[in-house]
């Protein structure tokens, strides 16, 4: 098990370019970046009809532009605890890309394109401390701000072979890159979401997903599907466990295009090092390893 301490992660495993359909428009993306349609506990992410794009990036660095067109409109609005966000509306033919979780560079009327500089990264106030620098991005029939009313977003996932195993110490969570199975069902599947924490998951197959379908991670049922899209669906998450070895977690995270999942901790972790790791989830007595 190869192991690996950093005060930041800037590491970005490369598995090949994506897009993420609507009805209406796409978003490219880039091939080093990974990406989350459910990673997150907010309405949009509930509903599919948001992406956050993760670049690999620290906060306050400049991050380029997912979208072509001309700046429509820049708004500074509320954030939790009192910081800095902003929403950024680009409008390409008739249709508006809402932008979150960055300081624009840009003003408004400017002509942007894809790869040219947008603006910084921000920590936002509605991140959680184990929150990675990421650009939230929905598309939009108008140039309303309000949370709901986006489309619906749509991409094709396929399931990759990992690298070898790999721990990553980071400030606020760890970094597994481990090969896990996940089912729907017995169809093997892609998950994303933040587990059981969020209270919501999506799952991605080659094959066509039916309501009440249980979820599992390994041979451990976690969930059950709520609402089918075809081959991709949300789930309820059951109020597992999560264990790192003897280290009980918040619970696992997993995202899209990337290699490794994401163990977020209920407190300061004291670091282990570790020949072999077990992650282990649990409900009540019951237990069963990956």
């Amino acid at each position: 098990m190869k192991r690996l301490k950093k005060k930041f992660l800037n590491i970005t495993p490369c598995i090949g370019g994506m897009e993420v359909k609507s009805k209406i428009a796409k978003i490219n993306i880039p091939e080093k970046y990974f990406f989350s349609l459910f990673n997150s506990p907010y309405f949009s992410h509930k509903n599919m009809q948001a992406v956050d794009i993760y670049p690999g990036l620290r906060f306050g660095d400049i991050v380029k532009s997912p979208v072509s067109g001309k700046i429509e409109k820049i708004k500074k609005v509320k954030s939790p605890k009192g910081k800095e966000e902003y929403c950024i509306i680009v409008k390409k033919g008739d249709v508006f890309f809402k932008i979150l979780h960055v300081k624009p560079i840009v003003n408004e009327e400017d002509l942007i394109t894809e790869s040219e500089d947008l603006g910084f990264l921000l920590s936002s106030g509605f991140f959680f401390p184990w929150t990675d620098p990421h650009i939230h991005i929905e598309i939009r029939k108008d140039d309303n701000i309000r949370a709901k009313g986006s489309e619906r977003l749509w991409c094709k996932i396929k399931n990759k072979n990992k690298s070898s195993e790999q721990i990553i110490f980071c400030n606020n969570y760890l970094l597994i890159r481990k090969d896990i199975p996940c089912f729907v069902g017995d169809k093997k599947c892609i998950l994303d979401g933040g587990l059981p924490y969020y209270g919501h998951g999506g799952v991605f197959c080659d094959n066509e997903i039916e309501m009440g379908e249980d979820v599992y991670i390994g041979d451990k049922k976690i969930g059950v599907i709520k609402k089918t899209y075809g081959k991709i669906a949300t789930f309820k998450p059951y109020n597992f466990r999560t264990f790192l070895n003897d280290i009980e977690f918040r619970g696992i995270s997993f995202y899209l295009n990337y290699e490794f999942f994401k163990l977020v901790p209920k407190r300061e972790i004291k670091i282990k090092i570790w020949d072999e790791i077990s992650i282990n989830l649990r409900e009540s007595s019951k237990t069963e390893n990956l």
